[in-house]
Order: C-alpha cells, then sequence, then structure tokens
C-alpha cells in the first residue's frame, strides 16, 4: 500500500523543514521541563517505563507522566523527519543537499533517543544529560540549515565565497557550541539535576559559571565582529541575521546573569534553555548567510543569487 504524502512543492518542503526546527526547539523545552521538575527518573528504564511497562500506569505520580510526555515526543519528531526526508527526495530539481541533511536528521532523532536511554540507565550521570543536550543541539543546526536553504529553493547554495568569511564561519558555530557546551558544565554542577539523587559533577559552580561567562562574551564578540562586516560589505540578509542573532544572545546574557543572581528559579532557567535552542537556529542562520559574502566585494549575497527567495510562512 502506498502511503500518501504531501505534495512536494516549495510550501511543503519549507513547512516540513520549520516543523523540523520547531519541534526539535520544543524538545529542548520539555527536556529542561523534566529537569527542573525533578522528573528525569521518573521513568526509571528504558525503553520502558517502570516495572517493565512502556505506558505509566493510572496510579503513577506525576514524575513519571511528565518524563513519559517528554519520551513520546521521538515519535512526532521522527513523524516528521521521515516525511521531510520522503517529500524532499521527490522534490524537483533535485536537492540532493538538502536530501543528506534530512537524512542527517532522522538518523541523529534515534541516536538522541539513545543518549537519553543511556542517561536514564546511569541514574542521570551529569555527564551523559550535557552530550544529551548537546546532541540536539547538533540536530536543531541541521534543522536550520534545512530550513534556511528551503525557504530560499531558488537561490544557489555555493562553497563558501573566500577562505577568511569560511573561517568566520566556523569560529562562530565553534563558539556557540563551546559557550553552549560550557552552559551545560554549569548546569551540571548546579542544583536542578533531574532527581533528587542525581549526581553533579563535583566543580565549583562559582567556578563553571564564570568560564560560561567568558566564553559568552567571546561569542558576543564573535558575532559583532561578523555585524560590522555585514555593513562593511553592504550583505542585507547577513546583516539582519546578525542583529537577530545578537538580540538573541543579549537577551541570553541578560537572563543567565539575572537567573544566577536569584538562586536559578525554574522558570527563568527554562526561558535561558529556550533561548540557547533558538540561538542555536540564529547563529546556523547567519553561518549559512556568509557563505555568499566575500571581504571587498559589495553585495556579494546579492550576485550570488539566481533569483528571489521563495516567499516565507
Amino acid at each position: 500500500m502506498r502511503i500518501p504524502l504531501p505534495a512536494a512543492s516549495a510550501t511543503n518542503v519549507r513547512r516540513l523543514a520549520l516543523a523540523n526546527l520547531t519541534a526539535n526547539i520544543v524538545l529542548v523545552i520539555t527536556g529542561g521541563v523534566v529537569r527542573l521538575t525533578g522528573s528525569g527518573l521518573g521513568c526509571a528504564q528504558w525503553p520502558t517505563c517502570n516495572d517493565g511497562n512502556i505506558v505509566p500506569h493510572a496510579a503513577a505520580p506525576v514524575h513519571t507522566y511528565i518524563e513519559f510526555l517528554n519520551r513520546t515526543l521521538f515519535f512526532v519528531l521522527a513523524l516528521i523527519a521521515l516525511t521531510a526526508w520522503l517529500v524532499i527526495r521527490r522534490l524537483e530539481p533535485r536537492r540532493k543537499d538538502m536530501s543528506r541533511l534530512a537524512f542527517l536528521i532522522g538518523l541523529g532523532i534515534p541516536a538522541q533517543a539513545v543518549i537519553g536511554g543511556i542517561t536514564v540507565l546511569t541514574g542521570l550521570n551529569p555527564y551523559t544529560v550535557m552530550a544529551h543536550l548537546m546532541a540536539t543541539m547538533v540536530i536543531i543546526y541541521w534543522c536550520g540549515v534545512l530550513y534556511n536553504r528551503a525557504r530560499n529553493l531558488d537561490r544557489v547554495v555555493p562553497e563558501y565565497a573566500s577562505k577568511p568569511m569560511h573561517w568566520l564561519a566556523r569560529i562562530l558555530l565553534g563558539s556557540t557550541y563551546l559557550t553552549l557546551a560550557a552552559g551545560t558544565v554549569v548546569t551540571g554542577s548546579g542544583p536542578h539535576s533531574g532527581d533528587p539523587e542525581a549526581g553533579r559533577t563535583g566543580f565549583d559552580p562559582a567556578f563553571v559559571s564564570q568560564l560560561h561567562a567568558d566564553a559568552v562574551f567571546l561569542l558576543i564578540g564573535i558575532s559583532i565582529t561578523v555585524l560590522v562586516i555585514s555593513y562593511i560589505v553592504r550583505a542585507d540578509r547577513l546583516r539582519r541575521a546578525a542583529w537577530a542573532m545578537v538580540g538573541v544572545e543579549l537577551a541570553q546574557g541578560v537572563v543567565g546573569y539575572v537567573q544566577y543572581f536569584t538562586n536559578l528559579p525554574e522558570a527563568l532557567v527554562a526561558i535561558h534553555l529556550l533561548l540557547a535552542a533558538v540561538l542555536m537556529a540564529c547563529v546556523t542562520y547567519v553561518a549559512e548567510e556568509i557563505r555568499y559574502v566575500r571581504l571587498g566585494g559589495a553585495r556579494q549575497a546579492e550576485r550570488s543569487e539566481m533569483a528571489q527567495p521563495a516567499e516565507s510562512l
């Protein structure tokens, strides 16, 4: 029996790519809720929940249902990823780059679920918790690239226009990942472990918080550099993307400082997590736009396009 799929139109591809990105950002939030409510071991087994049962029994505590609902998101993410891959494969003209991205996302989701299972089986070891979040950030990066290309299907996707700009994109992405990784170390050293019995890293929270802040300052400096370059070369798309990135970074910094000096209230920690996922998507957008910029070449992005971008949702 043939499975009905959405038509391989530009609109459907764009919407599926956005759904991929949005669903994985939502996963970061639901995972944060699990940790902040102390529900990390609500389902103490994997892939089953408790007592060998896949579904919690009616009398299970609320922590069990919170963790179970977070696990069920796997099926939503997998369905979106599979549908996106199948639709993109039928797109005309063919886009092998987008098919590969959709395939990677589809592989990344079960891999991330396995890391989540290991996290449960190790009693929420802080290092596996860190790996779980950082794996999601890699998937968000892939989703961000896919969505940026899906909303600009008629645009040529070249190699980076110059080596300096290629290195700038690499440094921006690397510093972002370093900042997010440092943030997970802070979390792994703080009070929100996901369960009262879960272990902590043993690092001094004040010390790792300072290291995280240093990484943030580095990232902001690199981001401002990108913003300045966008004005110098008059790259309108890059400038808009860079402003969005810097805006999220500043918001993230404010939330981070406030939560630190107010003893990490759960609501602010959840907002901090949301902004971290959004920041990964914004940085991805900027790194993609950097492809079209050559230092010393005004309006390189516009000259590199074959046509106007597809309309946004």
